[in-house]
């Protein structure tokens, strides 16, 4: 056996040490059944990326799942965790949005939508009152406005994702005729272009920090139940042509099926 060789086995041993000593056990996760590809034109692929938990968090969280993503840039799946906590969400409130400012549209609605609406109210109005109308009214439309965006955005994203991943499909089965790479990078370009206006919408809201303690049953038999409902647990579904990955809207079209 060379030193090499013999490092890396010592290297394994403190591993395996470190899992039997804190009785850690691997989370079963859905998706490819590689994490990491070199991204060689003879790729080597293996599993190499994976999440321990500890019995204890998984006593609070007994309902989590893991699951893989689609690489991006990077010759690794990102890996999901999902607590599975169903929180009851309180009613949405209204927040000006940062990343509107980017939306070349965005002042010409408002100026329009506020003349429209000052138009149409009376000249006798009491001042503060038609305030707060031309207000309330503004935001509706704003709100209107911003879910359509919120829309029009994921659909442009999970467009580019379908793409991506079809080009790999396609990469796994047939010779590339050497363009898939160029065309796979100007997808990933258009991609990473909506994930940095993402940004801005998720970092008013980084503060935002939902802790719940799960159930804290310690017995053998709610460990296995959970471990079984994590495998089986149905994370998407294709109805008619369309990735449904919601769980009420999975759960509607099961219902509706039978």
């Amino acid at each position: 056996m060379t030193k090499a060789m013999a490092g890396d086995m010592t290297l394994i041993n403190a591993f395996n040490s470190f899992i039997d000593e804190h009785n850690l056990r691997e989370m079963h996760r859905h998706g490819p059944r590689f994490t990491w590809t070199n991204k060689r034109d003879c790729p080597i692929k293996s599993n190499i990326d994976r999440v321990f938990m500890t019995i204890e968090w998984e006593q609070k969280f007994p309902f989590s799942i893991l699951s893989s993503l689609t690489r991006i840039g990077s010759g690794h799946c990102p890996l999901l965790l999902d607590t599975g906590d169903q929180l009851r969400r309180p009613q949405k409130q209204f927040f000006f949005e940062r990343q509107w400012l980017k939306q070349e549209t965005f002042m010409s609605r408002v100026r329009d939508r506020w003349q429209s609406v000052k138009d149409r109210s009376p000249d006798q109005a009491y001042s503060l009152d038609k305030w707060h109308g031309l207000i309330s009214n503004l935001r509706h439309m704003l709100k209107g406005w911003g879910n359509n965006l919120r829309g029009d955005f994921r659909r442009k994203k999970e467009d580019l994702l379908v793409k991506i991943k079809a080009l790999d499909t396609q990469s796994m089965f047939e010779r590339g005729e050497g363009d898939e790479g160029e065309e796979r990078s100007r997808l990933e370009s258009e991609l990473e272009s909506l994930f940095e206006e993402d940004e801005i919408y998720w970092q008013q809201r980084g503060a935002e920090k939902h802790i719940l303690e799960g159930d804290a049953n310690t017995t053998f038999f709610h460990l296995s139940a959970n471990g079984r409902r994590r495998k089986k647990a149905i994370l998407s579904l294709e109805h008619d042509g369309v990735n449904v990955t919601d769980q009420k809207q999975i759960r509607d079209i099961i219902y509706g099926f039978y």
